[in-house]
């Protein structure tokens, strides 16, 4: 099941913290304002954390696209199915990490902020890969 399924799907209740945090967006408060508020609801955790795992999920995706535009082509059919790869080993270990909340309505918060966690680490390697300096042997030909 693709990840924001699945943090909906956990995300029993959820609909209404989400609901709440697009309201106070159209009202011009700022996530960072509930998400810091001593008043914040589990259901405004829940939001907010799968707020940031959007916002490093599309962080990855502007590293991603940039490195594809650099890598060959064989380089690009090779990353694309690593990536695919690694999608599968995110969601398969966020689901592994967050076993024990699963019941709890901290899960979606616990399965989110793993997300992100996994994403930023993600963003990493492929930074890594996008800066490669020539001739480095670990560069495969881009």
């Amino acid at each position: 099941m693709h990840q924001g399924h699945y943090f909906l799907a956990v995300c029993k209740q959820g609909w209404f913290g989400l609901a709440v945090l697009f309201l106070l967006f159209l009202s011009g408060q700022s996530f960072a304002a509930v998400c810091d508020s001593e008043q914040a609801t589990q259901e405004d955790l829940n939001g907010c954390a799968y707020a940031d795992y959007r916002k490093a999920d599309g962080e990855m995706k502007v590293v991603l696209k940039k490195l594809m535009d650099k890598v060959s082509p064989k380089g690009k059919k090779t990353l694309l199915a690593s990536q695919r790869k690694w999608e599968a080993y995110r969601d398969a270990q966020c689901k592994f990490t967050t076993l024990g909340s699963e019941k709890g309505t901290v899960h979606p918060m616990a399965y989110a902020s793993c997300l992100s966690n996994i994403t930023q680490l993600q963003t990493h390697v492929l930074e890594d890969d996008l800066n490669c300096p020539e001739g480095a042997i670990n560069c495969w030909g881009q």
